[in-house]
């Protein structure tokens, strides 16, 4: 068996802006951890994995800085999208670029990661990683990592499992009943309190010819256009072809394009300090605070100030008698907004965008 991580690094990261850019967007960028956000993802995973056997799927605009960041990977598995069609098209890419690269191995198991997610217990997460890789292939079917959710957060996707007692097994490996989008917060709370809730990772193992049969059952547009596709990989008609077949595919993620219309989907259940760390609100949550619950980063002065969030990369930031804000600076931009509300940031860039000042996004 040979196992396989496919790091999807397409996303932008919108509710990050001012400091995640459409040219350098969050999982480039460092945040928590020593490294970026990608970088602490493929250091998660090499303990696990040969760095020839982790692939990085993302827009061609992003290949170059992807090389440059991550050294230990063969430049010949950052698999470049001519541009961004969400999560499904980006799996299928990767799925189709690691069919042809071991095509004459048997027993191949790709684990799709995000590459943008932080995780502060690294040591349980590889060890659920392994068990879901083990549990992809003795069910040949999808198996995704869940966590335990901590809160009614109405900014995680959730899974719904099935916790009969013929269901549950002794490595907590259980059946998904649905998947549920983002709820609002009073779905969460009734999600947190039945018991039967994980929030979903989007991290998901498959038998490389189980992910392939769920393209061509759930969107079998997709699975005709990439498997025309296959035949012409690292021929002069390759690049052509392939930007025929993203202006041809629809847009649509993975979750919605196969997880939940799929019905054979298991989950193993963690708690390995896990977040997608979407929003500044998150981010104030996860550092480290002083005395006052606020996070200062850079060169900050802050008198008679609580519960903020506030980074200052390019200039020195004061403020007095203010509580519960956030404030980033970039080169060119300053975000100011009520903590809580961080989530709102995706309005701004609607706006410059609304308005073509892409200079700012």
């Amino acid at each position: 068996m040979r196992n396989i991580a496919l790091v999807l690094a397409g996303g932008v990261g919108v509710k990050l802006w001012p400091k995640s850019r459409e040219q350098s967007p969050k999982q480039l960028e460092h945040f928590l951890g020593d490294g970026t956000l990608i970088q602490n993802t493929i250091f998660r995973l090499l303990p696990v994995l040969d760095p020839s056997d982790i692939f990085v799927v993302a827009q061609e605009s992003m290949c170059e800085k992807l090389v440059q960041q991550l050294p230990s990977i063969p430049e010949k598995n950052i698999v470049c999208e001519p541009f961004g069609r969400n999560t499904a098209p980006a799996v299928l890419l990767g799925a189709t670029i690691i069919k042809d690269r071991f095509r004459h191995e048997d027993d191949v198991v790709v684990t799709v990661v995000p590459s943008d997610h932080v995780i502060t217990n690294v040591t349980e997460f590889q060890v659920l990683l392994n068990q879901s890789m083990q549990c992809a292939v003795d069910r040949n079917a999808v198996t995704s990592l869940g966590v335990i959710p901590l809160r009614p957060d109405t900014s995680y996707g959730y899974l719904q499992c099935d916790r009969a007692p013929e269901e549950a097994e002794e490595d907590e490996v259980l059946k998904v009943l649905a998947f549920a989008e983002k709820p609002d917060e009073q779905t969460a709370m009734r999600f947190l309190k039945s018991g039967d809730f994980l929030w979903n990772t989007g991290i998901f193992t498959a038998p490389l010819d189980v992910l392939f049969q769920l393209f061509e059952r759930h969107l079998p547009e997709h699975a005709a256009l990439f498997g025309v596709l296959l035949r012409h990989i690292n021929k002069d008609t390759w690049p052509a072809l392939l930007e025929n077949a993203y202006r041809q595919t629809r847009a649509i993620s993975i979750d919605k394009g196969i997880m939940e219309r799929e019905k054979n989907v298991y989950v193993i259940e963690g708690a390995f300090g896990w977040s997608d760390l979407g929003s500044w609100d998150e981010l104030h949550r996860l550092s480290f605070r002083d005395q006052s619950d606020n996070v200062m980063q850079g060169n900050v002065v802050a008198i008679n100030c609580k519960n903020n969030y506030i980074s200052a990369q390019h200039r020195m930031i004061a403020t007095i008698d203010v509580d519960d804000i956030v404030v980033v600076d970039s080169e060119d931009s300053v975000l100011i907004c009520r903590r809580g509300k961080s989530q709102n940031v995706k309005e701004i860039i609607n706006f410059l965008r609304r308005k073509g000042m892409n200079r700012f996004l």
